[in-house]
């Protein structure tokens, strides 16, 4: 259950930042009350009449009966934008440390399968808490 929660708690979450970031457009050409087109992204056909009529279009476009609307949602343009900038010494340092760090769990990695070798299992049937006296109160 808590899993289920998780998961649809970070979906939403995810969902909130992709739209809240991401800018578009929808845009509606209507003839009187009719839709006559919708458009995501791009500017709504218009009706037949401005393709067989033009000139009743655009004066029935000034009087009211046909009209657009657009919705635009811009998105949040205030990020600032990181650069780091690395001189030659902070790049050698880097290499370096990370080679050694590498190289230092990969011995440690090496020791660990030969003490997990060389080592024999406990016996079993002898109480180890009795022979080491360690109990816990």
């Amino acid at each position: 259950m808590k899993s289920l929660i998780h998961k649809s708690v970070s979906i939403t979450m995810a969902l909130l930042l992709l739209l809240t970031t991401t800018s578009f457009s929808i845009a509606a050409h209507f003839c009187g009350d009719h839709l006559v087109d919708i458009a995501f992204y791009d500017d709504a056909r218009s009706c037949e009449m401005q393709d067989t009529d033009p000139e009743m279009h655009n004066a029935m476009k000034n009087m009211g009966c046909c009209k657009d609307k657009q919705i635009v949602s811009d998105s949040d343009q205030d990020f600032q934008k990181n650069t780091f900038d690395f001189s030659l010494d902070q790049l050698v340092f880097i290499t370096a440390f990370a080679h050694s760090y590498a190289v230092l769990l990969e011995q440690d990695l090496d020791t660990a399968k030969n003490r997990l070798i060389k080592e024999s299992p406990p016996l079993p049937g002898r109480d180890l808490f009795l022979l080491h006296d360690s109990f816990l109160i």
